[in-house]
């Protein structure tokens, strides 16, 4: 029997995603001690050097560590389920990034109090977050969980497309594009260890399984 984004999330988190005791396993020494607070929270000197982290500026706002770790760990839910391949023992209606965002953001609205989220607020997943924190541990809490209840995960390569309308510059930018994707694989395969597989090896004892890009 299928089942939907939600009813897993609410399977991995039976407690919800703002929990006590989720806060102190990624933020031991204390919320406003830890990386992540940043996330939502940028210094001046990170807005200067990545603009766009002006769009989660709240310095003027108080300090919600349930709130932010819910967003947080729906940011990574985001990247898992909709960036890379979820293998689970039954079927689940997975979908894009905008319909995954859509049901993050549907799960929190009804188990957070007070808040009121859309799919846009998760659609880019931890994009931003990842500038200012290693979100490392968030993929190790997820995968913990996974191994509880018998998921599985294949890492996907980062793909860029191009729509094909088959004029010479399309085709010529579909080549480079070939070419950029073709280096981005190598670097992924020869490089550091990207966050996400680092997590999955932490719990799993293994690098996780890759799949190819869908092809639009």
């Amino acid at each position: 029997m299928e089942r939907s984004l939600e009813e897993v999330f609410e399977l991995l988190f039976p407690t919800g995603p703002d929990a006590d005791d989720l806060i102190l396993e990624l933020a031991p020494d204390g919320w406003e001690q830890s990386e992540f607070f940043f996330a939502f929270h940028p210094t001046p000197e990170q807005i200067e050097k990545w603009p766009r982290m002006s769009r989660l500026k709240t310095l003027n706002q108080p300090v919600r560590p349930g709130r932010e770790c819910a967003v947080l760990i729906g940011l990574c839910l985001r990247e898992v389920f909709a960036g890379h391949e979820v293998v689970a023992p039954y079927p689940i209606d997975e979908g894009t990034w905008r319909s995954t965002g859509h049901d993050i953001a549907a799960w929190l609205n009804r188990t957070i109090d007070g808040v009121s989220f859309d799919y846009m607020d998760f659609y880019m997943g931890p994009y931003d977050a990842q500038e200012v924190a290693e979100l490392t541990p968030v993929y190790t809490l997820i995968f913990r969980r996974f191994q509880e209840h018998g998921f599985d995960f294949l890492y996907t390569y980062p793909q860029f497309y191009v729509a094909n309308r088959g004029t010479d510059d399309d085709l010529a930018y579909k080549a480079h594009l070939e070419t950029i994707n073709a280096e981005k694989r190598t670097e992924i395969d020869q490089g550091p260890v990207p966050s996400i597989m680092a997590a999955y090896r932490k719990v799993f004892g293994k690098l996780p399984g890759k799949s190819e890009p869908l092809t639009p």
